[in-house]
C-alpha cells in the first residue's frame, strides 16, 4: 500500500508539473493573439507580467514537493516509519496547491493577476485535486500509525518500564520463572 500511495504522489506530481509547463507554454501564444494594452493605459498589465509567473511557479512548487515525496516514498516503502516522514512532504505540496487554489478562485478575473476569467473552474478543480491527494495521504498515514500502535499512546503497562509487547522493542524476551525450593524434609 505504501508503494502504491507513493507512485500515486508522484504522478500527481508529474500531472501538476506538466499542467503548469504547458501554461507556460500556451500563456505566450495567448499573449501575442490579444496583446496587453500600452504601458501606462492599463497598470494591471504590468502587474501581471508579475503576478503570472508567482502562480506557475506556486504550481511548480506545488507539483515538485509532491514528486520529491513520491520518489523519496517509493524508495523507502519497506521502513514505515522513516515512509511516513517523507509523506509529510507531500501534505506540504498539498497546502501550496490548496493555497494557490484560493488565490485563483479569488483573484482569477481580475486584471492585475494575468489569470483568464474562467479560472474559477480551474481553482475549483485543483481543490477538489488537492483535498483528495491530501485526505488519502492522512487517511493512510492515520492507518499505518493505527497498524503500527504509534497513534500516540505509549502502550506502557506499567510494570518494569516495559511496552505492552514482551521487550522493550517489541521482541519476544524470555521472562524466567522464579525458581521454586525444594521441599525441606
Amino acid at each position: 500500500m505504501r508503494r502504491t500511495l507513493s507512485v500515486l504522489v508522484l504522478g500527481a506530481g508529474a500531472l501538476v508539473v506538466v499542467l503548469c509547463g504547458r501554461t507556460l507554454v500556451v500563456t505566450p501564444q495567448l499573449v501575442a493573439e490579444n496583446p496587453p494594452p500600452a504601458p501606462g493605459q492599463d497598470a494591471g498589465a504590468a502587474t501581471a507580467l508579475v503576478i503570472f509567473p508567482l502562480v506557475v511557479s506556486a504550481g511548480l512548487l506545488g507539483g515538485m514537493l509532491l514528486i520529491w515525496s513520491g520518489v523519496r516514498g517509493v524508495r523507502s516503502a519497506d521502513r514505515p516509519v522513516l515512509w511516513r516522514a517523507r509523506q509529510r512532504t507531500a501534505l506540504w505540496g498539498c497546502a501550496v496547491g490548496t493555497l494557490l487554489a484560493a488565490f485563483i478562485y479569488f483573484f482569477g478575473g481580475a486584471a492585475w493577476t494575468g489569470l483568464p476569467r474562467g479560472s474559477h473552474a480551474v481553482a475549483i478543480g485543483m481543490v477538489v485535486f488537492y483535498s483528495v491527494m491530501g485526505f488519502l495521504l492522512i487517511a493512510a498515514l492515520a492507518l499505518q500509525n493505527e497498524r503500527e500502535g504509534l497513534n500516540g499512546s505509549s502502550g506502557r503497562n506499567g510494570r518494569n518500564g516495559r511496552d505492552g509487547r514482551n521487550g522493550r522493542d517489541g521482541s519476544a524476551a524470555r521472562v524466567a520463572a522464579p525458581r521454586r525450593r525444594p521441599p525441606s524434609e
